[in-house]
């Protein structure tokens, strides 16, 4: 690896021993690119179409393929990757072509210490964007750093890490990623992990762990954890692409069991570091859960001991987190072991969950968010082939695909399999046309959103340089938006018989609703910012600051100003003064102005005579 500049680290951790709850500790970290040389490569080249419904080897390779994870974009690019033990590394392969043909990249992570395992990858939402990372070596750094490998089909991926062993972060022994489109580019998303830390807080032994972007800078990682929590050691994690909710799920052994921690956090608003984390237990153990939701239904698959041997348990909720309250139902339960679920979304209420039973893979659906669940049938086509261990298995979005490690051969293959679910039709219709501005000029890089309501169908595309677009869609009633930051939205909805073609064109004006109220900053005083993020310029601003706390707080706790006008891609700051108070507080700031909708941003945090600090005390509903 070439010589590593000196990296740049901010500070911004607080201890908070008030009310004797635990708090959510958190530092922020620059972000150091890898520059590697990275070559493409043909792996496989198979000729059988059918290999998918079947189940197919995909590496073609020798040596020990394990612990393999998958991922596929609106468009069937497949991407895939899992350990191989010949060079002791991770293969990152993928397919353009349903996989019939199938390419590495070679040399994407290099020069690192030790056996990097258990990769993890998601696709980003849109385009033909994917994130992973794996699990960090303790020969690296002590398995302090937090790797990430951004890849879009056709370019040159990109392999970043995070390095928070400075501050006493090593011991890594799980690590999960899910990925969103819904923010800037440079923020994918979410990744979970379990590792130590001896930072000042207080030791942490296998706590867990959440890492995301800076809002702020695309050039920090931000890592939070829980302090309380010691005693994790599996997880994983997925963001609600309805509700922009996302979960983090643990298994934690407490008091002589295991128990399921649940982390609740709000991707859209990271920056005002909400959280809250649910212990979920039982009287028997809970291990290897996984977690999916959408629309608010929020279902958590692990492995239960309640009858004597493994069986695969849901905790469901139809209503988020629902405050910890869970609905419980029994997936998988026979005499025999059943064990290591993986849960995904497919449509509507739809979700698939496969395990292992007897070395095979099983898959099990609900129609009804958790509530219900069909008879388990065998994925893989060779019985008893399936190796029965952790991470042996993954499947894609919307299940699609599933891939598993296989011993039927010589050595540990990957092999993957198309599930048979209550699968989205078929996309056999086309929309196409163009996107300009209100005087006719082509604007690129506009986000074509295509929705169906009917089966919870969505696929997104971007504009190139001439406002050009054209994708592939499904048939039915579909609602369609053009969205670009500094422009107002165009809505609109027609059916689509199937293997139509439809000339959608569409022109968006410079908006001015693009005001935004920036992070909530503590101190001395209470600091944030008022920004336009749009192209026009925003008139007659109008702000309001409410400070509220249950015990007395000296200074002005109500304030309000005014700004007369705010040209694009400019922001003005506003501030509190000097407060003197002790204990908890409310912070409400809210923003109108003359062609905006009314903005109200809130965050919690604690007043200790002049400091105030805003990283949230989380308090365990269930004690």
């Amino acid at each position: 690896m070439k010589k590593q500049k000196i990296i740049t680290v901010i500070l911004l951790i607080i201890s908070l021993l008030i009310f004797s709850s635990t708090s959510s500790a958190l530092v922020v970290v620059d972000k150091k690119i890898i520059k590697n040389d990275f070559n493409i490569k043909k792996q496989t080249n198979m000729n059988d179409n059918s290999f998918l419904l079947e189940g197919f080897n995909i590496s073609g390779l020798t040596g020990n393929e394990t612990h393999p994870s998958i991922s596929i974009d609106s468009f069937g690019n497949i991407f895939a990757a899992y350990d191989f033990d010949v060079d002791n590394t991770i293969q990152w392969i993928y397919s353009t072509d349903d996989g019939n043909t199938w390419y590495s990249i070679s040399n994407s992570v290099t020069d690192i210490e030790g056996f990097e395992k258990y990769p993890s990858i998601d696709y980003w939402g849109s385009d033909s964007r994917f994130f992973g990372t794996f699990l960090t070596p303790q020969e690296n750094s002590n398995g302090g750093k937090i790797y990430i490998l951004e890849y879009e089909i056709g370019s040159i991926p990109i392999v970043s890490f995070w390095d928070f062993s400075k501050y006493g972060m090593s011991n890594m022994t799980d690590i999960d990623i899910s990925c969103d489109d819904s923010k800037e580019e440079y923020e994918f998303g979410v990744i979970s992990t379990v590792m130590d830390t001896t930072y000042e807080t207080g030791p942490v032994d296998n706590g867990p762990f959440l890492l995301y972007t800076n809002p702020d800078d695309e050039d920090n990682g931000i890592v939070m954890w829980e302090e309380k929590y010691s005693g994790c050691l599996h997880t994983d994690i997925d963001i609600d692409h309805s509700s922009k909710m996302g979960y983090a799920v643990y298994d934690w052994f407490n008091d002589s069991i295991w128990k399921l921690l649940l982390w609740e956090f709000d991707f859209e608003n990271t920056a005002d570091v909400y959280n809250k984390t649910y212990v979920i237990n039982q009287t028997s153990n809970l291990r290897y859960p996984s977690v999916a939701s959408y629309d608010d239904n929020l279902l958590i698959v692990a492995e239960t001991d309640e009858n004597g041997n493994k069986d695969i348990i849901c905790k469901f909720s139809n209503n988020s987190s629902n405050d910890g309250d869970f609905d419980t139902v029994l997936v998988a339960s026979t005499l025999d072991d059943e064990s290591f679920p993986e849960i995904s979304w497919v449509n509507g209420s739809n979700f698939v969950c496969t395990f292992t039973k007897n070395n095979d893979l099983y898959m099990t659906i609900t129609e009804d968010g958790g509530e219900t669940w069909s008879t388990a049938v065998i994925v893989n086509n060779n019985t008893g082939s399936v190796e029965n261990e952790y991470k042996n298995s993954d499947t894609s979005e919307h299940g699609q695909i599933c891939i598993w490690q296989d011993v039927r051969g010589l050595d540990r293959d990957v092999y993957i399999s198309d599930l048979d679910v209550n699968k989205i039709p078929e996309e056999n219709s086309t929309v196409h046309g163009y996107i300009t501005d209100d005087e006719e000029n082509p604007l690129s890089d506009v986000k074509i959103t295509a929705f169906s309501k009917d089966w919870n169908w969505y696929k997104t595309i971007k504009t190139d340089n001439d406002g050009y677009y054209n994708f592939k869609t499904i048939s039915g009633l579909i609602n369609f938006s053009a969205t670009k930051k500094g422009y107002s939205v165009n809505y609109s909805e027609f059916t689509l018989e199937k293997d139509s073609i439809q000339y959608w064109n569409a022109s968006l004006e410079v908006s001015f609703t693009g005001l935004q109220i920036g992070p909530i900053n503590g101190g001395l005083g209470i600091r944030s910012s008022i920004k336009n993020i749009g192209y026009g310029t925003a008139k007659n601003i109008v702000w309001n600051m409410t400070i509220t706390g249950k015990r007395r707080i000296f200074g002005k706790t109500q304030l309000s100003g005014e700004i007369d006008s705010l040209e694009g891609g400019f922001s003005s700051g506003i501030e509190s003064g000097l407060l003197l108070g002790f204990g908890k507080i409310n912070v409400t700031i809210t923003l109108t102005s003359e062609d905006n909708l009314p903005i109200t941003r809130s965050i919690e945090g604690f007043i200790l005579g002049i400091w105030i600090s805003f990283i949230k005390i989380v308090r365990n509903p269930s004690e």
